[in-house]
């Protein structure tokens, strides 16, 4: 529910939010496994994937193992032609290959290719999708040419496993089918166990106040199952609002059918038949007269029937005013029924049971749980996404898949009070690309439980009324095991000019202070040949005194220089704004660039005040400095300069930077941003801005004699241990 459009413009709504116009919000995850049913046909399934993947690795089918063929591909990447191309050639020619072949080399199957980067996104095991692009890439470059029987075997094979994948072999390629797993996940009975220990949750922390609304996509399943699904634990209520419904009136939260449901849709109104009672005096309050008999037999659903026909409609509105006056803490519906202009400002809490993921319905079901409460000033709706994922199987987190799309372009308040777009804002730890560990996620159910009864924080992060910019910013964050060092712009160039490794740095301009020195030695001694000798000899030792005080003084001085200066970290994101903003890229520089600490232990780094796009422009450059060496056009060397940690060593540290003496420090290569190996000017306005914010650098072409050393050492290798996280802030 991120936009309200109008005629000629759109308003995001953490804007609403914070102009009082609408209801501060938190999006919530509740992780579920698959029932043990279920959990036994995925094992199932997962066993013929499983004999398929080793069969095709270990040469058991086909003439070529599938890791030799993935290998070829990768890592030779030769043409027809007999040309190997770049990675970053392949990379933008086959951009699905090449992202299932590094999540593979992340696995170890293959070696990282050379001129490669593993991502954020490259860093999981591959999914299902990853298996079929590579399936396909077998299929249609070997498989389908070869004449071998062995091979034939091979495709059969895969023929057969593929539907469960969510895929089928066709004679033109693979095309895209419903996945039985996908089915199973999404709509497992287990998601409705967790709606209750979820809804418990929040009965304990709102009590009588409890107004949820939980949406699922059906009343009851009327097609027949697709045959993939016949020995299925599926069955026709299977992620049913009558389901969903009959278990909640079941529920003991505070009390046996605590949670007192009502389930309206458009074939159906019903409530908790302990309800029953209420519901008919309420109706006959309302001038309707009505009786209650079983829900298709159903002894916890009693069923609404009035003595006259009762339009949907007055059932939508009997059952909204029931809810309201709280004589029911829960209604169940179906999105299509409680969507686009059904109002109630009651809702605090929404449960999305459906496997909706468009920004139109995700912007409806939202909304419900945003509207102002004229009673309740201080309300904040929590959202809640129930998602159910398997590890027993390559399809098993599809729904996961969904709920990332739920959350794609869609802004609301992190736990650290930011107000982030995509499935980050839920939790820290959970990535865009691949589910949590099943450890994780329960890390992450728990914290959101917590993070439930914490409405005052939450609704304090929002700021609501305070002013904003109302801007977009792409931010990146960046985690390293090892320190970057310091920017070490106060140090002589001269010191730290760094060189390929193993050369001795340039003796260029060095020893500038200790001529001073010397020259005021000779100054003595020329005036003590004019003096007397007693006199020469004491105006020689009063300057060669001075000398060495003022040696010590810029020692004492560069130190205390040192040993305030900036992380390496902040001064390589200042030198990459100031080289955006000199060039004309981004309209704010240095000043503009913010790094802020989250809990988590990542540093995120944005610049703030310019437009989505130049933030975007900002993060992806920062990214790509940080990445360890693939395919450059230009490499920036510079010292890594750590000062010691004692008192006597940082004034020796300084001691000898002051002597323009050679400093014994790690050189660290970097590639040059995209944006700045346009053209020359470029270059040197961004080369200018890294000596005034880091420090001295060398910048070397990518085909000269040096580069080529430093990329044959250091191609791939990422000495700082770098993580990096690309986000997407409103502020």
């Amino acid at each position: 529910m991120t936009r309200f459009l109008g005629t000629d413009f759109e308003v995001l709504t953490p804007a609403l939010v914070k102009e009082g116009n609408l209801a501060p919000y938190q999006e919530l995850v509740y992780f579920t496994a698959p029932t043990p049913e279920e959990d036994s046909w995925l094992a199932s399934e997962k066993a013929r994937f499983a004999d398929l993947q080793v069969e095709l690795i270990d040469h058991r089918l086909g003439t070529i193992p599938l890791a030799e063929w993935l290998r070829r591909r990768m890592n030779d990447r030769g043409t027809e032609g007999g040309v190997v191309q770049s990675w970053s050639a392949f990379e933008a020619s086959e951009p699905a290959l090449a992202l299932a072949g590094l999540r593979f080399a992340n696995t170890g199957l293959i070696a990282v290719p050379e001129g490669a980067r593993l991502r954020e996104q490259h860093r999981i095991s591959p999914d299902a999708d990853d298996w079929v692009c590579l399936l396909t890439d077998f299929y249609v470059g070997h498989l389908q040419r070869s004449e071998d029987p062995r091979d034939a075997d091979a495709l059969e094979a895969i023929r057969a496993v593929l539907p469960s994948l969510g895929f089928r072999l066709t004679k033109s390629g693979v095309r895209a089918s419903t996945s039985p797993v996908d089915r199973v996940c999404g709509l497992s009975e287990a998601k409705v166990g967790a709606t209750v220990a979820l809804l418990a949750a929040e009965a304990a922390i709102l009590g009588p106040n409890l107004r949820a609304l939980v949406l699922c996509d059906f009343e009851m399943q009327t097609a027949k199952l697709p045959t993939s699904l016949r020995d299925s634990p599926l069955s026709g209520q299977s992620g049913s609002a009558r389901l969903t419904a009959a278990t909640l009136a079941r529920a003991d939260v505070d009390g046996p059918g605590g949670l007192r449901p009502v389930l309206i849709t458009g074939a159906s109104f019903a409530c908790a038949t302990s309800l029953s009672d209420e519901m008919v005096r309420f109706c006959a309050e309302a001038g309707h007269s009505v009786t209650l008999q079983p829900l298709d037999g159903d002894p916890d659903l009693a069923a609404v029937v009035g003595t006259s026909a009762l339009s949907t409609r007055e059932c939508v509105r009997i059952a909204t005013e029931f809810f309201v006056a709280g004589h029911a803490r829960v209604l169940i519906g179906t999105r299509a029924l409680l969507g686009e202009g059904w109002d109630c400002v009651n809702v605090n809490v929404t449960v999305d049971l459906t496997t909706a993921a468009t920004p139109t319905a995700i912007t409806q079901m939202r909304g419900r749980s945003l509207r102002l409460d004229p009673g309740r000033p201080d309300k904040l709706a929590n959202n809640w996404t129930v998602c159910c994922v398997s590890a027993d199987h390559p399809r098993g987190d599809a729904d996961y898949d969904r709920l990332v799309r739920k959350h794609e372009a869609y802004f609301a308040i992190t736990e650290q009070a930011a107000i982030e777009s995509g499935i980050s804002h839920c939790d820290p730890r959970l990535s865009p690309f691949g589910p949590p560990t099943p450890q994780d996620a329960l890390a992450v159910t728990t914290d959101a439980l917590g993070r439930a009864g914490d409405r005052d924080q939450a609704r304090q992060g929002w700021q609501i009324g305070e002013p904003y910019a109302g801007q977009e910013a792409a931010t990146v964050r960046v985690r390293s095991g090892l320190s970057l060092g310091r920017a070490t712009d106060p140090m002589p160039a001269a010191t730290l000019f760094p060189t390929v490794p193993g050369a001795r740095p340039s003796s260029r301009g060095r020893a500038t202070l200790p001529a001073v020195i010397v020259g005021v030695g000779v100054v003595g001694v020329l005036v003590g040949a004019n003096a007397d000798a007693a006199l020469g000899v004491a105006a020689a030792c009063l300057l060669a005194v001075l000398g060495v005080l003022l040696l010590l003084g810029f020692t004492y001085v560069r130190g205390t220089r040192l040993a305030a200066a900036p992380p390496a970290l902040e001064g390589i994101a200042k030198a990459v704004a100031d080289g955006l903003h000199a060039t004309g890229l981004a309209d704010r520089g240095a000043e503009a660039v913010t790094l802020e600490p989250t809990p988590d232990g990542w540093l995120q780094c944005a610049l703030t005040g310019v437009s989505t796009e130049q933030s975007e422009l900002f993060a992806t450059a920062l990214d790509e400095l940080l990445a360890p060496l693939a395919e450059p056009r230009y490499l920036l060397g510079r010292m890594v300069i750590t000062p010691a940690a004692t008192k006597l060593g940082q004034f020796g540290f300084a001691l000898r930077v002051t002597l323009r003496l050679p400093l014994e420090a790690a050189v660290a290569w970097h590639s040059v941003p995209r944006p700045f190996t346009v053209n020359q000017r470029r270059r040197e306005c961004f080369l200018a801005a890294w000596e005034r914010h880091v420090g001295p650098a060398r910048l070397l072409t990518a085909d000269s004699p040096e580069a080529t050393a430093v990329l044959e050492l250091f191609r791939g290798e990422d000495p700082f241990s770098i993580l990096t996280q690309m986000r997407t802030t409103w502020s």
